[in-house]
C-alpha cells in the first residue's frame, strides 16, 4: 500500500512560503526550520501550511497572545488590583440611629477589567458600642460590616460587576454608630483580575448525619507576596435538610476550619472567601473540604472548590516610621532596590504615604529621576499608589529612592509606607489547540509530532493530541485529548486514529509569573 505522509505545519516565525492558505498543500517538502534538527526532513510529504497571526486565531486560544510577538505563542499578561479611586481621609460620626454617608466615590466602568471590583474599607468606634458600615453602589446597599473593636479592622469586598453595564457608578459609604463614634480611614476602589491558583469543580457529595467526610483537596506553593491575599471560590447545597461545609489549612481537623458555611437551598449558593494568607510561609500548603448533612438519608453538594490568587506581587518594602525636620531641604528617607527581570516589571506600582505637622513634601525617584510627588497638611496619614513605566530600563538592578521635606523646618513630615509591586504577571497556564484538520484519510495514524520553543527557567510546554473518523468542533470535548508530553519530538505512543487531526499546547510560567515559555512551530506527521 503507498504511504503517504503529510506535514501539519504550523508556523508561529514569519515564513514565506507561496501557498499561505489555510489547507494549502504542497506536494514536496522542505524542512523550513533549519535548527529543529529533526530525522523527518528527508520525507516527501503533502504540506498543510499556517504561517500567519490569523491562521492561529482561527484554533483555539486561552490566556495566550499571538499578537504581541507575531509568529509567537506566549502567555498573555495578568492585572493585579489596580486601584480606581479612593478616599483615605480619617472621618467620624457620632452616635445615630440612622445611618451617616461620610464618603463617595464616582467611577466609570470602562470595559472587562470592571468585570470584578475589589472595595476595600476599615472600622473602628470609640467610646462606644459598635459601629455598622454600609457600602453601597448607585445607592444599592452591596457590602456591610460591623465591629466592636476600638483599632482598625480592615475589610476586603469583591463584587462581581460582569453584569452591570459600562458607564459612570457611584459608590458611598454610610456609618450607622451604636454610642460614641464610629471611624473610617479607609475607602478605596480596585479593578482585579484573580488568577486561578488550582481547583477542583468535580460534583461531589456527602451523606452521614454525625460526620464529616474529607471529599476535595487542593495542594498550591506559596510563592511570595502575590500569594498575601487569597480568594476561595465554592458552593453547596443540599436535599431536604441542612447542608454544613467547613475547609481547612494544612489541617485535617475540620472543627479547626478557617473558612464555614450551611445552607438549607436545594440548588447551589456560591461563596467567596477573601483570606489573608500574609502570615503563612512561603512553602507547599493544602486546603481540604469537607461535608456534611444533618440527616444521614439526605446528600450535601459541592461542585466548586478553587483558589484564586487576588495580590499584586511586592517586591520589596520598608515600612518604618521616618521623619524629617530640621531643614528646608530635601531629606533622603529611604532607598529600596529592585532587580528588573523580563517584562512583568516594565511597570511597577510605588505605595507610599505622607502626613504633616505644617506641609509635607514627598519625591520618588527612579535611579535619581523623579518619577513621582506628593504633598499634604493633614495630620493623619494619605496614602498613595503611583504606577510607574519601566518599559525603557534595562534589566538589572534600580533604585527607587523616598526623599522628604516640611515647609517648616520646625515641623516634622512624616512616612510609615514605601513599597514596591509589580503590577502584572503572567497568567498561571494558557492553551492553543489547532483548527481540525481534514486529511480526507479515513483511519490516519500518527507519526510524529515536532515543535520548536523556548524554555526560560521554570517554564514549560506540554502538548495533547486527538483524532475521529467523525467531524468534531475545534473547541469541542470528545474526542478526548490524549497526552504527548513535553520533549519533543514524539515518535511512539500515539493511540488514536482518525480521519480529523488536532494538537492542543499548554504553556506555563515559572513560579513567580515573570517568564512565558514561547512556542515557535510545530509540526505533524501521519500516514
Amino acid at each position: 500500500m503507498l504511504r503517504k505522509h503529510l506535514l501539519l505545519l504550523v508556523s508561529l516565525g514569519v515564513l514565506c512560503l507561496a501557498a499561505n492558505t489555510i489547507g494549502g498543500t504542497q506536494a514536496s517538502f522542505i524542512d523550513q526550520e533549519a535548527s529543529s534538527g529533526n530525522s523527518f526532513t528527508a520525507w516527501t510529504s503533502e504540506l498543510w501550511t499556517q504561517t500567519t497571526q490569523q491562521d492561529f486565531e482561527a484554533g483555539v486560544l486561552g490566556n495566550v497572545d499571538t499578537s504581541s510577538s507575531p509568529g509567537n505563542v506566549e502567555l498573555t499578561f495578568v492585572p493585579n488590583p489596580a486601584l480606581v479611586t479612593q478616599d483615605n481621609s480619617d472621618v467620624s460620626t457620632g452616635t445615630s440611629s440612622s445611618a451617616q454617608l461620610v464618603k463617595t466615590l464616582s467611577f466609570t466602568k470602562s470595559g472587562p477589567a470592571f468585570n470584578e471590583i475589589r472595595i476595600d474599607s476599615n472600622l473602628k468606634v470609640v467610646s462606644g458600642t459598635s459601629v455598622t458600615s454600609s457600602i453601597r453602589l448607585n445607592d444599592v446597599e452591596i457590602f456591610t460590616h460591623t465591629t466592636t473593636s476600638s483599632t482598625y479592622v480592615t475589610y476586603n469586598d469583591i463584587f462581581d460587576f460582569s453584569s452591570y453595564a459600562d458607564g459612570p457608578y457611584t459608590l458611598k459609604l454610610y456609618l450607622t454608630v451604636s454610642g460614641g463614634n464610629g471611624y473610617n480611614s479607609l475607602f478605596e476602589l480596585y479593578t482585579t483580575s484573580p488568577v486561578l491558583e488550582t481547583s477542583d469543580n468535580s460534583q461531589v457529595s456527602a451523606t452521614d448525619n454525625t460526620k464529616w467526610q474529607l471529599k476535595k483537596t487542593l495542594t498550591f506553593t506559596k510563592n511570595g507576596s502575590a500569594y498575601n491575599n487569597l480568594r476561595i471560590d465554592t458552593n453547596l447545597r443540599a436535599t431536604g435538610n441542612t447542608a454544613y461545609m467547613a475547609i481547612t489549612i494544612d489541617s485535617t481537623n475540620p472543627d479547626s476550619a478557617i473558612i464555614s458555611h450551611n445552607t438549607d437551598s436545594t440548588s447551589y449558593v456560591t461563596y467567596s472567601d477573601t483570606l489573608d494568607f500574609s502570615g503563612y510561609a512561603d512553602g507547599s500548603h493544602t486546603l481540604r473540604m469537607y461535608l456534611k448533612i444533618g440527616n444521614k438519608n439526605r446528600q450535601a453538594y459541592n461542585s466548586k472548590f478553587e483558589i484564586w490568587r487576588t495580590s499584586p506581587t511586592m517586591v520589596t518594602s520598608n515600612n518604618n516610621e521616618y521623619s524629617v525636620s530640621g531643614t528646608l531641604d530635601w531629606q533622603l528617607m529611604k532607598i529600596l532596590t529592585i532587580t528588573k527581570d523580563g517584562p512583568t516589571y516594565d511597570e511597577i506600582r510605588v505605595d507610599s504615604n505622607l502626613k504633616a505637622s505644617a506641609t509635607a513634601y514627598s519625591s520618588i525617584r527612579v535611579d535619581d529621576v523623579e518619577k513621582a510627588s506628593h504633598e499634604t497638611t493633614s495630620t493623619t496619614y494619605v496614602t498613595y499608589s503611583d504606577v510607574i513605566d519601566l518599559s525603557s530600563y534595562a534589566d538589572g538592578d534600580h533604585t527607587i529612592k523616598l526623599y522628604m521635606k516640611s515647609s517648616n523646618k520646625n515641623q516634622a513630615a512624616y512616612n510609615s509606607l514605601f513599597e514596591v509591586y509589580r503590577t502584572k504577571t503572567h497568567a498561571s497556564s494558557g492553551t492553543i489547540a489547532s483548527q481540525v484538520w481534514d486529511t480526507g484519510v479515513p483511519g490516519a495514524r500518527w507519526d510524529g509530532l515536532i515543535w520548536d520553543e523556548t524554555l526560560p527557567a521554570g517554564t514549560d510546554i506540554t502538548f495533547e493530541v486527538r483524532a475521529s473518523d467523525t467531524p468534531f468542533d475545534k473547541s469541542a470535548s470528545s474526542p478526548v485529548w490524549v497526552s504527548a508530553g513535553g520533549t519533543s519530538p514524539v515518535t511512539s505512543g500515539f493511540t488514536q486514529s482518525g480521519r480529523y487531526l488536532q494538537w492542543q499546547a499548554t504553556l506555563t510560567p515559572d513560579a513567580a509569573g515573570a517568564y512565558t515559555p514561547v512556542l515557535q512551530e510545530v509540526r505533524l506527521y501521519y500516514h
